[in-house]
């Protein structure tokens, strides 16, 4: 969704992220892969060209393994005495491919681990669905994250309205008495095939 793109650019690296932040984008349709990773204050045509690598690569979607895989991907590449905020969007239904062992549906038990992670550690984590044919409601109650409603086509009018209020609020709060805000803080961004994550270093 070029609305998607626009605000990622627009909003997210030029706005939310501060000098010294790390854009991770990541992506998923049955599977997951790793796009790559600028600084927020990179050019507008190097963030043009990473954006454009994220396409609507599968016909699958595979939730359950999108968050698993975010998961290892975030140990791997955040630091404990960071704040962060994943933000992480779907456009779909959960289908998984055949080849997924995940394909008995969005249980509890597979989410064990990214909850328990995400729940500390310093991430705020929100679920935002696309459209109302999505399973972004109920990852959001397993995961215990905020759930955020964008309409099927969003523009970025919208994002600002409904998203950019809540990335600010989130990057203003202290979740660990230790770690405030000023210190570091992340952002993560998945959309139906497409996530992001931000990494703030120590100011």
């Amino acid at each position: 969704m070029p609305a998607i793109k626009d605000y990622v650019r627009d909003q997210v690296f030029h706005v939310i992220a501060h000098p010294g932040d790390r854009i991770h984008l990541l992506s998923f349709d049955g599977q997951f892969y790793e796009i790559g990773t600028l600084p927020a204050e990179s050019d507008p045509k190097s963030i043009d060209v990473l954006l454009d690598k994220v396409q609507p690569i599968g016909g699958y979607t595979d939730l359950t393994n999108a968050v698993i895989e975010m998961t290892k991907y975030s140990i791997a590449n955040s630091d404990s005495k960071t704040n962060k905020i994943v933000f992480f969007m779907t456009d779909g239904l959960n289908e998984p491919p055949a080849f997924s062992p995940y394909r008995d549906g969005l249980k509890d038990s597979y989410f064990t681990n990214a909850r328990e992670y995400y729940q500390g550690k310093g991430w705020t984590v929100f679920v935002s669905g696309i459209g109302e044919k999505t399973n972004a409601p109920e990852l959001a109650e397993i995961l215990q994250a905020e759930y955020i409603q964008l309409s099927a086509k969003p523009t970025p009018e919208e994002f600002n309205l409904v998203v950019s209020e809540k990335l600010e609020k989130a990057r203003k709060q202290n979740p660990i008495p230790y770690l405030p805000i000023g210190i570091a803080s992340a952002l993560l961004i998945a959309g139906g095939s497409s996530s992001l994550l931000i990494l703030r270093k120590r100011a």
